[in-house]
């Protein structure tokens, strides 16, 4: 009736992990369990106070001002992720650290793509 986790190709250390999300992430990968690990991930990300909610929105508010309110939604989105989560981890931007991966995606080519929109009516 109960499974060995510990035992699966995703918990190569032979340990479960002890942080819930990286339990439930590892017990996503393991063949039928994914649909139980995505309901139980949810529930973990659910907000369950007010708190949270306000804090994220004073960051989109200090973000998105009268001054930078042309920002593509895109954009926005991954500003607030990255302070959410230096905030989350009690780091701070002038300690982040670039790795190769991320230099190779930040190219012209990616950040400066033109929509179809534009490029039809130009």
């Amino acid at each position: 009736m109960f499974m060995d986790l510990s035992s699966e190709a995703v918990f190569a250390s032979g340990e479960l992990p002890t942080k819930s999300v990286h339990f439930w992430e590892g017990v996503q990968q393991t063949p039928g369990f994914k649909e139980l690990a995505e309901s139980a991930l949810t529930c973990l990300i659910t907000p369950t106070r007010n708190a949270n909610i306000d804090r994220l929105f004073s960051l989109l508010n200090a973000t998105k001002t009268k001054l930078r309110n042309r920002r593509a939604t895109a954009t926005l989105d991954a500003i607030i992720r990255i302070k959410a989560n230096l905030c989350n981890n009690d780091e701070c931007c002038v300690d982040f650290k670039v790795i190769p991966i991320m230099l190779e995606k930040y190219t012209s080519s990616v950040m400066y793509q033109k929509s179809n929109t534009l490029a039809s009516s130009a």
